[in-house]
Formats: C-alpha cells, sequence, structure tokens
C-alpha cells in the first residue's frame, strides 16, 4: 500500500486498556474514502509484490472474496471493460494466465450473462485456441456444453461455427474414434443430423475422405450416393444365423450395381391354353417411367415348348408357348423397369485420381 494510505490507516488506531480499536474520527474515514475513490486513467488503490506470494488475497465465510463491477458502456468485444482484469505481462513462456481459478469440487471459473455469452475467449494466435479445456480423467470430457431449455428452437449444447472460410468442427483423434454421436432420447430421432447449405443442386451435403485426400464417400444435397468401392450387407445374419439351435458364423454379402438406375418386380402367373395376361402391380406401376420400356423374363414352372412376351402396356403384360402351344403349366416372372422422374446417363464418366479412386462425385 502506498505510504499515504498506511499514514491514514496508522491515525485512526488508538490503544486502549484492552488492546487495539479502531476509533470513529470523521476526518480520517473521510481520508480514506477519497483515497479509495479517484477519477483518473490510473489505478485507484495499488499493492505491489516483489517477492513469490500474492499481491492482492481476499478471503471470505459467506460472501464472494473478491468482488469487480464496470458500467463502462462497451462497443465491441476488443474495446469492452471487465469486472475483473487479469493480465498475464511474462516475456516468455505459455504456461502462466490472465485468471486462474481453483476449486476442489465446484468450477474453477463460472461466468454467468442474462442476455450475452457467459464466457468468451479471443485469440489471434495461429494454431491456438480461443477456448481450451484440458481433462485427464478417462471419463472425463474437455470441453462440454449443454443446453436445459425446456423447449426446441434450434438451440445446441455445443455451436461450431467456421466463419466464410474455415471448417465449423474439426475432430482430432490420434489413437481413438474422433467423433461418436449418441442419441439416448428412444423417440427415434438421429444420433447426427447434417443439413447443407443448398437444396436440391447436387451439390455434396456429406463427404468422408482418406488419409491421402481421395474421397470415399459423398452424399448430394439430390439424395445420391458415390462411392469407389463395393456395397456390403450383412443381410439377417450380420451376427450369424441359426442352423439346428447353433448359432453359425455370420454372412456378409454383397449389393449388385447396375449401368442405370432400375426398379424391378417378381411374381408369378399360370398359363391357360397357352396364354396368360399379368397386370402390372399398380404399386409398381406408379413409380416406374410408363413411357420407357420394360422387361420382362418369364420361366415356366412345368413342360411345354417355352414361353415369349407377345406384347405389353404400361399397366400389363401378355405371355403366349412358343410356336403356338395351348399348354397349362404356371410360370414366374421377373420385371426391370426404369424409375420415374430419374433422368440419368447409363454409366456416367468421371475424373479418377490415385489408380482410379474415385475423387469427387461424376457429372450427371
Amino acid at each position: 500500500m502506498k505510504s499515504s494510505n498506511v499514514k491514514i490507516l496508522a491515525a485512526m488506531t488508538v490503544v486502549t486498556g484492552f488492546g487495539f480499536a479502531v476509533a470513529s474520527i470523521p476526518p480520517a474515514r473521510a481520508a480514506i474514502e477519497a483515497a479509495l475513490s479517484c477519477a483518473k486513467s490510473t489505478p485507484c488503490l495499488e499493492w505491489d509484490n516483489s517477492s513469490s506470494g500474492d499481491a492482492v488475497k481476499g478471503v471470505s465465510t459467506n460472501g464472494n472474496a473478491l468482488h469487480g463491477q464496470t458500467k463502462f458502456k462497451s462497443a465491441g468485444k476488443t474495446t469492452g471493460r471487465a469486472g475483473v482484469l487479469g493480465e498475464d505481462l511474462s516475456a516468455s513462456g505459455n504456461l502462466d494466465a490472465g485468471v486462474s481459478g481453483v476449486s476442489k469440487n465446484g468450477a474453477g471459473v463460472v461466468g454467468t450473462s442474462t442476455n450475452w455469452n457467459g464466457m468468451e475467449g479471443l485469440t489471434s494466435g495461429a494454431g491456438t485456441s480461443g477456448v481450451y479445456g484440458q481433462n485427464d480423467a478417462g471419463s472425463g470430457y474437455g470441453v462440454a456444453g449443454r443446453n436445459v431449455s425446456a423447449t426446441n428452437n434450434h438451440g445446441a449444447g455445443v455451436l461450431a461455427d467456421g466463419g466464410p472460410n474455415n471448417d465449423g468442427l474439426l475432430a482430432v483423434s490420434g489413437s481413438w474414434i474422433a467423433g461418436v454421436f449418441e442419441n439416448h432420447s428412444g423417440d427415434f430421432q438421429p444420433a447426427l443430423r447434417v443439413i447443407g447449405g443448398t437444396t436440391r443442386t447436387g451439390a455434396s451435403v456429406v463427404e468422408i475422405e482418406a488419409q491421402d485426400g481421395s474421397n470415399l464417400l459423398q452424399i448430394s444435397d439430390l439424395g445420391d450416393v458415390f462411392i469407389p468401392g463395393l456395397l456390403f450387407s450383412g443381410g439377417s445374419c450380420i451376427d450369424g444365423c441359426v442352423a439346428g439351435n447353433h448359432q453359425t458364423r455370420s454372412v456378409t454379402e454383397y449389393t449388385p450395381t447396375e449401368s442405370e438406375p432400375t426398379i424391378e418386380d417378381f411374381g408369378d402367373g399360370l398359363l391357360s391354353n397357352g396364354r396368360a395376361d399379368v397386370a402390372l402391380d399398380p404399386k409398381f406401376a406408379n413409380v416406374i417411367d410408363s413411357s420407357a420400356k420394360y422387361f420382362v423374363w418369364a420361366m415356366p414352372e412345368g413342360d411345354c415348348r417355352g414361353l415369349y412376351i407377345a406384347s405389353q402396356t404400361a399397366r400389363d403384360f401378355t405371355v403366349r408357348e412358343l410356336q403356338g402351344g395351348h399348354a397349362n403349366v404356371p410360370f414366374e416372372y421377373r420385371i426391370v423397369a426404369k424409375r420415374y422422374g430419374v433422368n440419368a446417363q447409363r454409366l456416367p464418366m468421371g475424373p479418377v485420381r490415385r489408380g482410379g479412386v474415385l475423387n469427387q462425385r461424376p457429372s450427371l
């Protein structure tokens, strides 16, 4: 404390028969209040400690140990003022802190605001973070955010905003999973929802890349999915099929690919006197391109001279026996048709990279 302030406090101290007491001396009190209030651009009160101890320490049993306020009307983040300001002016090293909060059971630092951010971190250093959190417990979190609102108005526990030129969220892991998304609500809500910036333009909404930058998966805002590899499905035996009350090994299946988008249907019919008229399932007829030709294969399930497709319309097709036969046999059929509303090229060509790896969606 400055020497003038020490003299003021000394003047207020008187000796009694039982010890020391503070006397009520109006002029001295006025001098103290004048020393604690000022109108200067420098601090009204300052304590300097040239050793390793604290410059100021506040201890309270039931209230706040230190309380700072500001009434400055700020006009921006870099020109604002704070109720408490902590500065690190060390010339080297990056382990000091402007403000340090330590707690055994509660939060080290708590920031509360009614109309703005509870806490803000600002930095201009390359490769640094505005806010950094670290936890050395195996089940802990470096940074946690939670929204406790009772209503859903597109709020979130954590907001990641990359601005106009950067990624909104970057998750990096050295030896484990980089990101995990869980939904425990049980109301059929997705664990992950991705919303693109465009609507039905063909632009990518989701992209997955390998370490070398080659594209492994693309999903466009048209719902198109592009992959350079194979599609696998485990079917109902993904965890192993049961045979003779014993679980056998799981089976991996391959998904077929086609030269153009199609949709298929299957069925059976009965040849009567060498002829059968088969109506398309109305549900199937509703999803195919009725203006385009569809393909039908018919296979007899009994002895006859063979079958052929005599005619077809958008609603049905006719099966006849070869060479004018008059057999009465059952048969099965398969239909392959073009999908309604899909006008895609046959085997569209696209760019390649690194031995044929697809690097971007083909131009349709």
